[in-house]
């Protein structure tokens, strides 16, 4: 099992994975991801995509959507944290839903934080997930 990763800062070589079904979204966000030197920037318009992706990849961060065709976000981060070689990789949820148990469930699944989109800007997130 890989250890931890630490420090998901900027730079050439982290990669930033997202999850989400909103193009117009993606977009901004991963222009802003750009702006902010993250030079690899992974688009995972469906969970299946981004369950392959993750494998291949590995990326130092993902953002994940809770409402996704095919299978929602919490089920995803299930499957992403039972595989060793995935459950370390620090996520970050983008959602529109931010009820109080949506929030402490994907809290107790491990993720780095919980953004309630119409809460926060694509810079906004940039800057959270440089943390």
């Amino acid at each position: 099992m890989e250890p931890p990763k630490q420090n998901i800062s900027s730079g050439v070589d982290k990669i930033v994975m997202i999850i989400e079904d909103d193009r117009y979204l993606v977009e901004l966000i991963a222009d802003e991801f750009t702006r902010a030197g993250w030079n690899n920037v992974t688009k995972c318009p469906t969970p299946a995509i981004g369950l392959r992706q993750m494998k291949e990849k590995k990326p130092d961060l993902i953002l994940l959507d809770m409402l996704l065709p095919g299978m929602n976000g919490m089920e995803l981060l299930k499957l992403k944290n039972a595989d060793p070689q995935l459950a370390s990789i620090p996520v970050m949820v983008i959602s529109n839903l931010g009820n109080k148990e949506e929030v402490d469930e994907a809290t107790n699944l491990g993720v780095k934080d919980y953004i309630v989109k119409a809460n926060f800007s694509p810079k906004d997130i940039v800057a959270k997930a440089s943390k």
